[in-house]
C-alpha cells in the first residue's frame, strides 16, 4: 500500500518473518502425547564396529573400568571413540541418572546459584546442601 514508505516495509517483512517462523513451528509440531526422548529410538546394539576400528571396545552391555582406561589412553593419543560406545556410555548414564533422586529440587525458596558442571561427589562427600553457598568447579 505503501511502497516508498521504508518503516512500513520493515514492519511487512518483520510480519512476514513471524508468520514463516509460525507456520514452520505448526508443521514441525508433534503432538504433547506422541513427544518422546531421542534416546528412546536409539538401539546402540544395532551399530556396527567396523572391524578396523582399533579404539577401546566395550565387551558386553556394562561399562568397565579396563574399557575407561583404555578410552583415555586412546583420547591422549588423539583417537575417536565408536559412536556405538559412546552411544552406550551416554544412554547408560541417562538410566543411571533417572534413577538417582533429583539434585534440581530446592523448595525451601532460597536463592540457589550452580555455575560450570555440577558434582555430585561435592553434595555426597561434604553434604553441602545449603543453598546460600554458590558451587563454581
Amino acid at each position: 500500500m505503501c511502497p516508498n514508505d521504508t518503516d512500513a516495509s520493515k514492519k511487512l517483512k518483520e510480519c512476514e518473518k513471524a508468520v514463516m517462523k509460525f507456520k514452520l513451528e505448526e508443521a514441525i509440531a508433534v503432538p504433547e502425547h506422541q513427544r518422546r526422548p531421542i534416546a528412546d529410538s536409539i538401539d546402540f546394539h544395532s551399530i556396527d564396529v567396523e572391524p578396523q576400528y582399533s579404539g577401546a571396545r566395550i565387551d558386553g552391555d556394562v561399562v568397565t573400568l579396563d574399557f575407561v582406561k583404555k578410552m583415555m589412553d586412546d583420547f591422549k593419543n588423539q583417537k575417536c571413540l565408536h559412536k556405538r560406545y559412546a552411544f552406550q556410555i551416554v544412554l547408560q548414564t541417562r538410566e543411571m541418572l533417572k534413577a538417582l533422586p533429583s539434585l534440581v529440587d530446592i523448595n525451601d525458596g532460597k536463592h540457589f546459584t550452580v555455575c560450570g558442571k555440577l558434582v555430585y561427589h561435592i553434595f555426597v562427600q561434604t553434604k553441602s546442601r545449603t543453598p546460600e553457598k554458590n558451587l563454581c568447579t
